[in-house]
């Protein structure tokens, strides 16, 4: 059956959009990793969405539905380039690359 991915328990306290909006202005290095990681993750196990984090308990979850993929993985490209981590943005174009010719591969390195 495999090893599940472990997904990451962000807690966050309140629940209106001011409160939303500042934890991802604060957050935003994991968030768009954590996004990375979970559709990687899904396209290797050929899953139809992709798991990002738990929130608060681990009966909520952030998710993302396989038509999202190219548009969150583009975010989060353009995330990194902005801070100039581009080892991150070579393994997410990579990604973005095999979505797009949709190709499945076990393994993305």
């Amino acid at each position: 059956m495999g090893i599940k991915r472990k997904l990451i328990n962000i807690k966050m306290l309140g629940a209106t959009q001011s409160h939303l909006n500042k934890f991802v202005s604060e957050n935003k290095s994991f968030i768009f990793d954590e996004t990375f990681t979970g559709i990687k993750y899904a396209m290797e196990k050929n899953k139809p969405i992709a798991e990002i984090c738990d929130v608060n308990t681990t009966k909520s979850s952030i998710i993302i539905e396989k038509k999202g993929w190219e548009n969150a993985l583009s975010s989060s490209l353009g995330y990194f380039e902005s801070i100039d981590e581009f080892e991150k943005c070579k393994e997410i174009n990579l990604t973005l690359k095999l979505l797009r010719n949709g190709k499945r591969s076990t393994r993305l390195t």
